[in-house]
């Protein structure tokens, strides 16, 4: 027996998804309630993105087959797999070597990163911390050398600017955020406030029909 095409359990699915989203959005109230939802995503979005820090862990390894974990004040950020090769000079089989390098974004301020080498082709497994401090809209590197029985991290600042280049005003990007912040804030106050006389009043409005 033959399918019309589009009427499956999936198509029905959808077809009701989409009759829902459509009775929602005539609500005027809904409308307003995705606005103040998307002014407060992209108010936490803009806070976030000018008080954070780029942070990368980066450097050189000598196992075949790792794992590499991140934490962050405690916190485990990632964990991922690395791997090194043999090298070769003058014909001569060399050391295994293998580099690695992971980004992650942190607040501003001090840091206590710690770093876990397990090896998975034998039983190597250290692990070591290294106090940072970084600055909001800046890139941190974090230098790991890693072979067994060694491990050492160095923390690297952001590059100190030079005369030469133009620095930017942290006062008025500063100025900017609180202005931004206020805005969105007033809004959704207001919007909410709105919402709920909205509401009241249809409440009221249903009572004296009834």
């Amino acid at each position: 027996m033959a399918v019309a095409p589009g009427s499956g359990p999936r198509s029905v699915y959808i077809n009701q998804i989409v009759t829902f989203a459509k009775l929602a959005w005539a609500d005027r109230r809904i409308r307003i309630l995705i606005g103040v939802a998307a002014i407060a995503i992209a108010s936490a979005w803009y806070w976030f993105a000018s008080s954070s820090a780029t942070l990368t862990i980066a450097g050189r390894h000598g196992f075949r087959h790792a794992e590499v974990s991140i934490w962050i004040d405690g916190d485990l950020k990632s964990t991922y797999e690395v791997s090194g090769s043999a090298k070769k000079k003058f014909g001569v089989l060399q050391k295994i070597e293998g580099t690695f390098s992971h980004s992650l974004r942190v607040g501003s301020g001090d840091h206590i990163v710690k770093v876990r080498f397990h090896s998975l082709t034998d039983n190597s497994d250290i692990t070591r911390q290294v106090g940072v401090n970084v600055e909001a809209r800046t890139e941190s590197t974090v230098y790991v050398n890693a072979d067994r029985g060694i491990l050492s991290l160095a923390f690297a600042g952001a590059a100190p600017k030079t005369r030469s280049e133009p620095e930017p005003s942290n006062s008025y990007a500063k100025m900017f955020q609180s202005i931004f912040m206020a805005i969105a804030g007033s809004v959704l106050s207001a919007t909410v406030g709105f919402v709920v006389q909205d509401f009241l009043k249809s409440r009221k409005a249903a009572k004296a029909a009834s």
